[in-house]
């Protein structure tokens, strides 16, 4: 019986409090900064845990020249299909189309 009346006594209002005692914005400020100062500790210590979970050292890259790379046929496929472009684009620059504006 007793774990009723404790139960009962956790949902009703206090008569006694008044109801300015509950307003209070110091209060409710404190409590948003802890929460927020809380969430961003977290927030990092996680992602650095993650970040060190990844075993990712960066290392600073070589300052010398770069070997570059290129694969002949892609290239002569690309070359081959700009200069369609270009074709197709002076046949359209010396015959321009005809037509009439409908306005």
């Amino acid at each position: 019986m007793k774990i009723k009346f404790s139960i009962k006594g956790l949902f009703k209002r206090n008569a006694n409090k008044r109801h300015d005692d509950f307003i209070t914005p110091d209060r409710d400020w404190h409590l948003i900064l802890i929460v927020f100062v809380v969430l961003v500790l977290s927030s990092a210590i996680a992602h650095y845990l993650f970040y060190a979970s990844l075993d990712v050292v960066p290392v600073a890259k070589d300052s010398g020249v770069q070997k570059l790379t290129l694969k002949r046929k892609e290239l002569g496929g690309v070359v081959e299909s700009l200069i369609g472009k270009k074709t197709a684009h002076d046949k359209l620059l010396a015959n321009p189309p005809s037509s009439v504006d409908p306005g």
